[in-house]
């Protein structure tokens, strides 16, 4: 949970700029930034299992479809927008909005859980 303390600012910040991002290059940039932070914030939720931090994204992904019950559709389409960027913003933010919405569940669940027992 601590790894994740500025994720909700991070991402309300790079939604924004996507949102308002008026060229190309801009836009490929903030789709594949927004990607990798998504991707990272979902492999926080399973580093207990995974008992290591990951760099690498591909391993990243690959334990968070391991680990993880979230819909690996929308994990796989985070990672193409990793690697290839050029789709249309509108699409993305609608797949990043439905993968940060679990994110925050899950966060909140172990919050509560920990609050629970401790």
């Amino acid at each position: 949970m601590d790894l994740n303390t500025e994720t909700k600012e991070e991402v309300d910040r790079i939604h924004n700029l996507l949102s308002n991002a008026s060229d190309n290059t801009m836009k490929t940039r903030y789709i594949k930034g927004y990607s990798k932070r998504l991707i990272r914030a979902l492999y926080s939720l399973v580093l207990e299992d995974t008992g290591v931090w990951q760099d690498d994204i591909i391993k990243m992904k690959n334990a968070i479809l391991d680990y993880c019950e979230i819909d690996s559709a929308l994990v796989d389409y985070l990672y193409d927008c990793y690697l290839d960027s050029h789709i249309r913003v509108e699409e993305f933010l609608g797949i990043a909005d439905e993968v940060y919405s679990y994110f925050e569940k899950s966060l909140n669940t172990m919050a509560a859980s920990r609050t629970s027992f401790g």
